[in-house]
């Protein structure tokens, strides 16, 4: 009994330790949109940047079927060589773009973006929990740790077997009246004992504790795939747009160019 407790506070105190301890990362905060003589102004700050620091900032949209547009007409605050600081504005000529102005967007910029793994990572948190989170996302941004995910799923599963070969088979008794012939006299009589009539499984902690560790751990795992598998699709086509993009500088704007390896 006092194991499980002691597993159970390991648990939980991985869970409360402080889920970003490297907070001082640059990011992007406070994104905003709003439109001026028929551009869009997407409005941003990034925060935790040294004065040294030159970041490359990527912008895309997304719609309310969870496609992606890639906007071409960009000037401002977009590309490489961006310092950190607050009141970042990326100016969007949407008409330019002949944009479909039918599609609800939400602009979505990205900081220093490096290519991540896609959904066949999922594989990897099938045979370890939390594991496919490592090559999906930047895990210094996740408040759930993969490790959290691990030692939950991992930890769960094992009560639940620890609970099952804890369970005990107990006799059950009643008492009846059992009647017998007494040998000096002949005569029928009873007596009451104790008779067996069934088994009774215990529980080691609470009844039905091992189904429910069993299931919170493989819902825990389950979670974990889908969730790599979807965060993977996601970064395959934020790759499909960022990775083969190369933002170039003129006059008017910006000039993008795609190159392709086969």
């Amino acid at each position: 009994m006092k194991s499980c407790y002691f597993f159970i506070g390991l648990l939980t105190f991985f869970w409360i330790l402080p889920s970003n301890v490297s907070g001082q990362d640059p990011q992007v905060s406070n994104i905003q949109l709003d439109i001026k003589q028929n551009l869009v102004h997407i409005h941003y700050d990034i925060l935790n940047s040294q004065p040294s620091m030159q970041h490359d900032v990527d912008v895309l949209f997304l719609d309310q079927d969870y496609k992606y547009f890639d906007p071409q007409e960009l000037s401002g605050d977009i590309g490489n060589q961006i310092r950190g600081g607050a009141d970042k504005n990326i100016v969007w000529d949407a008409m330019a773009d002949r944009f479909d102005f039918s599609r609800k967007v939400t602009p979505q910029i990205f900081l220093d973006w490096e290519k991540r793994g896609g959904a066949d990572n999922a594989l990897l948190s099938l045979l370890v929990p939390g594991l496919g989170d490592y090559f999906v996302a930047e895990t210094k941004e996740m408040t759930i740790k993969p490790y959290m995910r691990t030692l939950s799923a991992l930890g769960f599963v094992t009560l639940g077997f620890i609970a099952q070969n804890k369970r005990k088979d107990v006799p059950l008794y009643t008492y009846s009246d059992m009647p017998y012939i007494d040998t000096e006299t002949g005569d029928y009589l009873s007596r009451t004992g104790r008779v067996l009539y069934g088994h009774e499984t215990q529980p080691w902690l609470f009844g039905g504790d091992a189904e429910v560790f069993l299931s919170v751990g493989a819902a825990i795992w389950v979670a974990d795939i889908l969730w790599v598998a979807v965060k993977g699709f996601q970064n395959e086509k934020i790759n499909q747009y960022l990775t083969n993009t190369n933002l170039q500088f003129n006059n008017r704007g910006i000039a993008l160019s795609y190159g392709f390896t086969f």
